[in-house]
């Protein structure tokens, strides 16, 4: 099979995907087997290069790692419109890819993964590639890109919310973490059974993916008699996708207590994907005391 990196475009987003040698099924997509995971066995030029990348796509016009020339003509478009990894932090990086450059010049080729979450638990993957070569004083980068490694297989999270709640706020905040920090906050107190109130009320469902999905990818929230299946009740589902975090949110009364219906979040991921099958990603009792025996059985 050919080195090569193969780059899918769908609007503003950039997916690249790799066929490398050694190539295994990662995540539903074709990537190959890491050199390495560990920072001290990447070569210390392949590094410098990552971190240089790393600045560019956090928007930073300038670099502190000194060493590594990456022309503004290459640098400027790695950076993503609307965002810059605000909270993010990398924790881990894999290398892909470490060969001679090909010709004359001496120099690299590479290839990694870098693995990014943030203080809430937040995750997105990017894939880099760069081809540079060595000079006096350090390297030059001749060619670089860069593409979301967007989630096939994302965390879902659910929470439930009394309607009363949200409308004596005066609504929703507006960013993912504000959100989430919301109605984590002011969810019903599930481990807590006196808490629990026995009667129909009126709530908001909140399920969030936690990690970066595709602008093509498809998510849904829906209500089922079963824990099983991928089907549901979904007509009054409604969606907020920010930068890739989706949020799916169902009002309806329900009594938490006695209820023996199931949410679920079902997922198919986005075009770039090798496999595009539905998944259940998600299986949650809307009945509290079940969820609560559920959670002991495990020792969660």
């Amino acid at each position: 099979m050919k080195n090569l990196f193969k780059i899918l475009r769908f609007g503003a987003v950039i997916v690249m995907v790799t066929t490398l040698t050694n190539c295994v099924a990662d995540s539903g997509y074709n990537l190959p087997k890491p050199l390495t995971s560990q920072i001290s066995e990447i070569p210390t030029d392949a590094v410098a290069v990552a971190a240089v990348i790393e600045d560019r796509m956090r928007g930073h016009a300038t670099s502190n790692v000194k060493g590594v020339l990456l022309p503004d003509n290459l640098g400027a478009g790695l950076a993503e419109k609307d965002f810059r990894y605000d909270g993010f932090s990398v924790t881990a990086h894999k290398l892909l890819r470490y060969n001679q450059r090909p010709g004359k010049t001496d120099g690299r080729i590479i290839a990694g993964r870098l693995e990014f979450e943030d203080t809430i638990g937040r995750r997105t993957e990017v894939l880099y590639y760069a081809d540079y070569v060595f000079e006096t004083g350090g390297v030059r980068v001749t060619d670089v890109k860069v593409a979301t490694l967007f989630s096939t297989f994302p965390e879902a999270l659910m929470f439930i919310v009394p309607t009363k709640k949200v409308k004596a706020a005066g609504g929703l905040p507006k960013t993912h973490s504000e959100m989430l920090n919301f109605v984590s906050s002011n969810a019903v107190d599930w481990p807590t059974p006196g808490l629990i109130p026995r009667k129909v009320e009126e709530y908001i469902i909140f399920t969030f993916l936690m990690d970066r999905v595709s602008p093509t990818a498809e998510n849904e929230l829906k209500i089922s008699e079963d824990d099983f299946s991928n089907f549901g009740y979904k007509d009054s589902s409604k969606y907020i996708d920010i930068n890739g975090w989706r949020i799916g949110l169902l009002p309806g009364n329900f009594n938490l207590a006695t209820s023996d219906l199931f949410v679920k979040v079902t997922f198919i991921p986005g075009e770039e994907a090798g496999s595009r099958f539905t998944r259940l990603v998600g299986v949650f009792p809307l009945d509290l005391n079940r969820a609560r025996r559920m959670r002991s059985s495990t020792g969660s």
